[in-house]
């Protein structure tokens, strides 16, 4: 039964992978998106082969881990983490477009604004917001979820009017007197990260491991451009196509096990 059971736990892994995938490629085009990745791991029945096997475990992308021959393990797709290379910026003229920039390779894409929101930490890499309101004031918010954006201090961004400037170090103005400075943080451990919709995301670690960075010289946010999601297409599709062979594989795998369990049935009652 064990080659029965790991054909099918790898056909289950390997569904849930394209959900990922297809997930992905809906938001090839959503500014600012994360590519979800995916790993894969072999798992015991007693979960006890690292210790029975020591340094014989390989965690590899989109494959099972590597065992010896005789053991019996079952792929185990991990949670997601985040692919947090920036995407392209383009220049749009839209002064609700806000996207952010960094040459610092210890920062790169772990850079996000922040959003105020009930439901714990929520961060947006987006670069479009609106102007709505909010309790009676006028705020800035994330187009998507239509959360508040942060700033400094952890107070919401109020505006006066619906006419702005953002300096590069995340300055708000308006009127020709500074109002607001935009919070931007990076997060300790970006597998924290997850996608909860309307491109937002929510950081599952402590308040702590969020850490507000300082703009205007290596960060800086610029206004008028906007970030693309770092989702390429082709990978994706390529992925895709991957995916569908191994579940091909698995599903191969299941019929043969099963044809060869039922003759060996056969021929022992006969």
């Amino acid at each position: 039964m064990n080659d029965m059971f790991t054909a099918v736990s790898g056909a289950i892994a390997q569904e849930r992978r394209l959900g990922r995938i297809t997930h992905n490629l809906a938001n090839a085009h959503t500014s600012g998106f994360r590519r979800d990745t995916m790993r894969f791991v072999a798992e015991s029945p007693d979960f006890a082969f690292q210790d029975a096997w020591p340094g014989q475990v390989q965690n590899v992308d989109h494959s099972k881990a590597v065992l010896p021959s005789s053991a019996i393990a079952y792929p185990v797709l991990q949670p997601a983490a985040l692919d947090l290379t920036p995407g392209e910026l383009s220049p749009t003229g839209d002064p609700l477009d806000l996207a952010i920039s960094s040459s610092d390779p210890a920062i790169g894409g772990n850079a996000f604004f922040e959003l105020q929101s009930t439901q714990g930490k929520r961060l947006t890499r987006s670069s479009n917001f609106i102007i709505g309101l909010k309790n009676g004031e006028k705020m800035l918010l994330a187009s998507g979820s239509q959360l508040p954006v942060l700033g400094q201090g952890g107070h919401p961004v109020t505006l006066n009017s619906d006419s702005f400037e953002v300096t590069k170090d995340g300055g708000v103005w308006q009127d020709g007197k500074q109002i607001a400075r935009l919070k931007l943080v990076a997060v300790a451990d970006t597998v924290q990260l997850r996608h909860v919709g309307e491109n937002a995301l929510a950081y599952d670690g402590e308040e702590k491991e969020l850490h507000e960075l300082e703009l205007g010289e290596t960060t800086v946010v610029l206004q008028g451009y906007e970030e693309s999601s770092n989702v390429s297409v082709i990978d994706e599709l390529m992925r895709m196509i991957q995916v569908q062979r191994n579940f091909d594989a698995m599903t191969k795998s299941i019929q043969t096990s099963d044809e060869t369990r039922t003759r060996l049935i056969t021929n022992a009652m006969s």
